[in-house]
């Protein structure tokens, strides 16, 4: 029997259409490609990472080993920023040259309620070349003067214009006395801050304006007191018991009548 075999479309002749030739012809078309990529591909992707190398060792998105300089730079730069962190005070505001000068000493860590917060940055706005304000920490004091003042007994307070005894009329229209010295000033009122700095104010000026604008503040802490007289009430068994404040204030106590139990021996 005769073996088929099939045929070639091609002349087996022809030569362009050859196993090898076309093989040759692949290959050269790879190494063209290879070429093409060489060329034009690598320095595109080089390029690429070097825009991306380079603002990520100006920012630090890349772990990068620092230079001696940069080492050096950062530390000194450390330095500095401590250097900046021990300073006396712990702020300070308004104007250094004003004629009212408030200071104020707390406990280490301490810091200002959001109430006289409020209440002396709203007083420096209304007046901020007539008032200055300093907050100190008591184991940093250096100023001879508050040292004499607060450092004895380890007090805290405020001072305005070295005097800390003062004499207002409050929101209910009584009269009081506050020592500022060797007392915690979270326990006085916001609005009774104000108050002592509005009279000092007008004394150390000599004008009947006032430094800061108490109409808010005496209303909220007059709705405070009605709800304290409809609120739950103290039970005390003697009047002595009440304080002027409470009096004052009409605190809604009830003072229940004293009683002794006698217990004899059988």
């Amino acid at each position: 029997m005769d073996e088929k075999k099939s045929g070639s479309l091609f002349d087996d002749k022809d030569i362009r259409h050859s196993v090898d030739t076309v093989e040759e012809r692949w290959r050269n078309e790879s190494n063209r490609r290879l070429r093409l990529a060489l060329k034009y591909g690598l320095p595109l992707v080089i390029v690429l990472l070097a825009a991306w190398l380079i603002p990520a060792k100006i920012c630090r998105f890349f772990p990068f080993e620092k230079s001696f300089e940069e080492e050096k730079a950062e530390f000194e730069a450390m330095q500095k920023k401590a250097e900046a962190n021990k300073t006396p005070y712990k702020r300070k505001r308004g104007n250094p040259d004003a004629k009212m000068k408030m200071y104020i000493v707390l406990y280490p860590r301490d810091e200002l309620s959001l109430g006289w917060d409020d209440v002396i940055d709203k007083a420096l706005g209304n007046r901020p070349s007539e008032f200055y304000v300093e907050e100190w920490e008591i184991d940093k004091l250096e100023d001879e003067a508050l040292i004499k003042l607060f450092k004895e007994d380890s007090r805290v307070g405020f001072v305005i214009n070295g005097k800390h005894n003062f004499t207002y009329t409050n929101f209910l229209g009584v009269e009081k006395t506050y020592e500022s010295i060797n007392k915690d000033p979270h326990k006085l009122l916001d609005v009774e801050l104000a108050f002592i700095i509005n009279d000092e104010y007008k004394r150390i000026y000599n004008t009947d304006k006032d430094i800061y604008d108490l109409s808010k503040l005496v209303a909220a802490a007059k709705s405070d007191v009605e709800k304290k007289k409809n609120g739950p009430e103290i039970v005390v068994t003697d009047e002595s018991e009440l304080t002027e404040e409470d009096k004052a204030e009409g605190s809604g106590s009830i003072v229940l009548p004293g009683f002794q139990m006698e217990i004899k021996n059988k």
